[in-house]
């Protein structure tokens, strides 16, 4: 893997190349402000994969190529259904990348532009996700980042969808490896976004479960709405508002399930659930109560 970006000089790959000696690269299947993601055929398995590769201008420093290196790190020791596989990363022809499933769906943000969900669906999506963080914080591992670009609607053969949770470029590592791999992080990086950023990401405070609850209460929120909950004219606007403003809940939501969301939503971390567990279990009661 690379080490550093100031001493080497990244490019992306080209249609039909090979990298690695592996994975023949197809076409951009999305990008985003640090990577490219091509959809790729594995020449090993001859199967299709995704490659994500570190965009050039985006490695301004050995801190952001260090970044990507732990966003590969973090996902590899996540295995779970409700959470995208990776299975190889490498440096290749000025490519530093990494390889994981294809997935064949469409993202939450991309489902919210055609209309919001019925509450049931919303709260069938919010359980597959708590699922998810379940298994990144027994690791340590709190995502950070979650919005519904992150959430994947998988298709799947019997009509079912399967939701992945993709992308844990900012994870925080919390407990006693925290010390250590934090290390890792950017100064004074970024941490989320704006829209979906718990209180206490904005004003320094600890950072926990809690922290991806809230932002999951957000998206729940949009969900069952098709609007962002929290939204300012600026930038700074926004930040301020996630320490002040509490969105209404949506007309006619069933109480048990509105209790659940104003729980979540909470501004003190403390008033929240403290695990993704704890949320599972009540929204699950709240969903079999419902008529």
């Amino acid at each position: 893997m690379a080490s550093t970006g100031n001493r080497i000089r990244l490019r992306l790959p080209e249609s039909g190349q090979i990298l690695n000696s592996k994975y023949r690269i197809g076409e951009k299947v999305s990008s985003g402000t640090y990577g490219v993601v091509y959809h790729a055929f594995d020449l090993t398995s001859s199967e299709g994969v995704a490659v994500k590769c570190l965009l050039p201008s985006a490695a301004t420093s050995d801190a952001v190529v260090r970044r990507f290196e732990r966003e590969i790190m973090v996902i590899r020791e996540l295995t779970h259904p409700n959470i995208i596989s990776v299975f190889d990363s490498g440096f290749s022809d000025g490519c530093l990348y990494y390889v994981m499933e294809y997935l064949d769906g469409e993202d939450l943000g991309a489902r919210l532009r055609l209309g919001a969900l019925s509450p049931k669906g919303a709260a069938m999506v919010t359980i597959q996700v708590l699922l998810a963080l379940e298994e990144a914080h027994a690791h340590d591992i709190i995502h950070r980042d979650l919005k519904p670009e992150n959430i994947f609607l998988q298709s799947s053969s019997d009509g079912r969808v399967r939701i992945r949770v993709l992308d844990f470029g900012i994870a925080k590592i919390v407990g006693e490896r925290a010390e250590t791999v934090e290390r890792l992080t950017l100064n004074n990086e970024a941490c989320g976004t704006p829209n979906y950023m718990a209180p206490e990401l904005v004003t320094g405070g600890k950072v926990g479960a809690w922290t991806d609850i809230y932002a999951l209460a957000l998206i729940a929120w949009e969900m069952l709405t098709a609007q962002v909950a929290i939204a300012g004219a600026s930038f700074i606007e926004t930040l301020r508002r996630q320490i002040t403003y509490v969105p209404p809940m949506p007309d006619g939501l069933d109480p048990a399930l509105a209790e659940v969301l104003n729980k979540a939503l909470s501004k003190a971390a403390a008033e929240r659930y403290q695990s993704a567990g704890e949320m599972r279990l009540a929204l699950t009661q709240a969903l079999q109560a419902m008529p």
